[in-house]
């Protein structure tokens, strides 16, 4: 069966739905088509639907939108709709756009409800990675976000990256060297009293260093080795607080003896410096 689809001609004439298939973005484009109609030749509410009933081709059509079961189909699809092996972005991103579709109709879903929804269906190893790094605890649909983009970030570095020093040009196929059984350490996640830490020095998320002028989303260091890391401290923020460098610090005396010399040279604007004649 092929798809409907919307024909208006003009903006002041009502639109067309031919005989078909309805879809979301059908009943959306054709949706827009009718308010575009009712502001441009003010149709009365109380009267809307009658205006534009007659332009539905289809009976079925005339008895599917004025029932409103599209709206449930939609509804109905946000529900079933589960990440599976997709990326979290696009994943995401689809379920917002369908829900738009919803606009104005009691199916809608919340920003709570729509940050709910994508918790619950995310694939498990996302949901363990995000769980260990503290991302559930929010509950703003923005910021959940944004956290969950920093955990996928962390863990696609730690899954993705090589052993290190594995030799690929060893003539004897099958031997092992003791540089092959190094493994990555995987980087633990911030903890509360870390991110405590790095939003009162000035510090980066990403690569957890205090006072610098990166943050996760344009850091250019990169995550920390995990092998190497240590938990984040007060001693260590003070440590890394910006101290006045040893070239400054000379710089600031030699500029402050110039001034002298050149105050001895030119005296105190007085003539005391010559009664003679």
């Amino acid at each position: 069966m092929k798809t409907a689809r919307v024909e208006q001609s003009v903006c002041t004439k009502p639109p067309i739905l031919t005989a078909g298939e309805l879809t979301p973005e059908v009943i959306r484009a054709c949706d827009m088509a009718c308010q575009n109609y009712f502001t441009h030749k003010e149709v009365a509410e109380d009267v809307q639907v009658k205006k534009v009933s007659w332009g539905m081709l289809d009976p079925w059509l005339q008895d599917w939108y004025m029932t409103n079961r599209w709206a449930a189909q939609v509804r109905k699809k946000l529900l079933s709709s589960a990440q599976g092996t997709r990326p979290f972005t696009e994943w995401a991103a689809e379920l917002q756009s369908t829900n738009a579709l919803l606009t104005g109709e009691t199916s809608y879903f919340s920003k709570t409800l729509m940050r709910n929804q994508l918790e619950a269906n995310m694939n498990d190893n996302l949901s363990a990675d995000c769980r260990r790094e503290g991302v559930h605890d929010e509950a703003d649909l923005k910021k959940w976000m944004e956290k969950a983009k920093e955990a996928i970030d962390a863990a696609l570095l730690s899954r993705n990256r090589q052993p290190l020093g594995v030799h690929t040009n060893n003539p004897k196929a099958g031997q092992s060297s003791d540089a092959t059984s190094k493994t990555y350490t995987r980087l633990p996640p911030l903890t509360k009293n870390e991110r405590q830490l790095l939003n009162k020095h000035e510090g980066c998320f990403k690569c957890r260093h205090f006072y610098v002028a990166c943050r996760s989303k344009d850091c250019k260091n990169g995550f920390p080795d995990g092998a190497s890391y240590k938990t984040l401290t007060e001693a260590m923020a003070t440590n890394n607080k910006k101290k006045p460098s040893k070239t400054s610090t000379i710089a600031s005396v030699e500029a402050i003896t110039a001034v002298v010399m050149l105050s001895a040279v030119l005296g105190n604007g007085t003539d005391s410096g010559d009664n003679s004649d």
